[in-house]
């Protein structure tokens, strides 16, 4: 079970709820592992609020405002009164100052990024979803790793869970239209557009989702119950309780290029987004760059531009078919989860084994689901177990650790094997109380980032294809199936290296 995760993030009626939305994905996925989730905020909006608080966080008030030393200095104080093993910290007003005060508390750090605001900043993670980059990296960064690209994405729970939903050919004409600015939306872009609609937008149903802190939520909800004659049909959606399924029901959605944007794509939601804030234009860039949404050039206060684009692609079947199949090729709905794991691993020891660990090699070796997860299941007797392993710890080619948890106990042991092609095969191997307790993924992350650290630079896992619980949490440690390798039994991942 990892510690508990501190997470910075506020929701205010100007500076949006899109920072803590995407935390609580995180807080999710963190909760899954295992451990304790708390949100401190000096700002928090109902609807963040209440949303948070289902994922499982707990929610501490601060009283300083955000940024600022005061602010970095009550947080810290939280954090080791928690005796947090990372600090999430997602917003505009956290600069290299704000993140490196963290830092010295001795928590780890992890920045959101969007725009490079904490590109030089000295965190241990620094996360940029909307990078175009799709790979980890660290190149101009301070930070010890960089997770750039939708890959890692942070999706909510609801939102990963409607993508098997969401593949059916569209519709020859786009009629369903999704509009969403944002929970408090304030450019108050949602009564902007709603003007253009009625200009050009005869035979389309426009479905406007808004938070509970929208600031001119009762003047658009007056507007939506008014009978209207020759006007675009739109309704106005308050707090909905499963956006996701709204999305998934879209033809095309009109949106800001914020993290609803990856919601979309990640649900092939074909998509024209508005560039809301300077902060959003690297995420825009990367979905019109792979070619899962339009970005129109839209200035001044007049959407029509918008609404245009959108009639035109309602017409286009194929191109939004299209544009579908890019969005989830782009965005495949694990970031939180690839995310919450490099968490994890760093609470993950690696030492290397040695003969006193025999016992303890052979009684899980023996267990019935490590049997009947390996590509032999015959029981391994003590006497060649013993000769396996002194041959193995003898051989300087092969590597052998023993995993341990943040308390020190003993939960698996890892081993790498050279292969004729020049890579490195990973395997590990779990005690019983530690599996299906999220443990797995974090000890394979931990193995791969220590063996790209060594000069490993290709890590590959054959896992037989029944083992679901094993080929899971590769995928959930940044591994990848590779393309036409394995076969009927056996299926081939690569490992996403530093």
């Amino acid at each position: 079970m990892p510690g508990p995760l501190l997470i910075r993030a506020d929701a205010s009626p100007t500076s949006g709820t899109g920072h803590v939305m995407r935390m609580v994905a995180l807080a999710q996925a963190w909760r899954a592992l295992g451990g304790m989730v708390v949100l401190a905020a000096s700002e928090l909006v109902p609807h963040a609020r209440d949303r948070m608080r289902a994922a499982g966080a707990e929610i501490a008030p601060l009283g300083a405002r955000a940024g600022t030393a005061p602010d970095a200095a009550e947080t810290v104080r939280l954090a080791n009164a928690l005796g947090a093993s990372w600090i999430a910290a997602d917003g505009y007003a956290f600069d290299r100052t704000y993140l490196a005060t963290l830092g010295q508390s001795g928590v780890r750090v992890l920045a959101l990024d969007d725009h490079g605001h904490a590109l030089d900043a000295p965190c241990d993670i620094l996360l940029r979803p909307g990078a175009v980059v799709p790979t980890a990296g660290g190149v101009g960064s301070a930070a010890r790793v960089v997770l750039a690209g939708p890959r890692y994405a942070l999706l909510r729970e609801e939102v990963a869970a409607a993508l098997s939903r969401t593949d059916s050919p569209p519709p020859t004409r786009a009629t369903r239209w999704l509009v969403a600015f944002g929970g408090t939306d304030p450019g108050n872009l949602s009564t902007r557009l709603w003007d253009a609609l009625d200009l050009v937008c005869p035979g389309v149903h426009t479905r406007i989702v808004i938070g509970g802190g929208h600031p001119h939520r009762a003047a658009l909800l007056d507007r939506a119950r008014r009978p209207r004659s020759g006007a675009a049909s739109v309704d106005v959606q308050v707090d909905v309780a499963d956006i996701a399924a709204e999305m998934a029901g879209a033809d095309l959605a009109i949106s800001a290029a914020g993290g609803t944007s990856l919601e979309l794509a990640a649900l092939g939601v074909p998509s024209v987004l508005i560039v809301a804030a300077d902060n959003q234009r690297a995420q825009a860039d990367a979905l019109a760059h792979a070619g899962a949404a339009l970005v129109p050039d839209c200035r001044g206060s007049d959407l029509r531009t918008l609404v245009d684009v959108a009639a035109d692609l309602a017409d286009d079947a194929g191109r939004r078919r299209e544009m579908a199949r890019r969005g989830r090729e782009l965005v495949d709905g694990r970031g939180a989860k690839r995310v919450a794991t490099r968490l994890a691993a760093a609470e993950i020891a690696l030492s290397a084994a040695s003969p006193e660990d025999a016992q303890m090699l052979w009684a899980w070796a023996n267990e019935p689901a490590a049997r009947a997860a390996s590509f032999s299941d015959t029981p391994i007797p003590w006497e060649t177990h013993v000769a396996w392993l002194e041959r193995r710890l003898a051989d300087s080619t092969r590597t052998t650790w023993i995993a341990s948890d943040r308390m020190g106990h003993a939960v698996g042991v890892v081993r790498l094997d050279p292969r004729p092609d020049g890579a490195m095969e990973i395997s590990i191997n779990l005690g019983r109380e530690h599996r299906g307790v999220g443990v797995g993924k974090a000890v394979i992350r931990r193995a791969t980032d220590r063996a790209a650290a060594l000069g490993v630079t290709r890590l590959a896992a054959r896992i037989k294809r029944t083992n679901a619980p094993s080929l899971a949490a590769f995928v959930a440690a940044d591994y990848e199936r590779a393309p036409g390798a394995g076969d009927d039994e056996v299926v081939e991942l690569w490992g996403v290296l530093p």
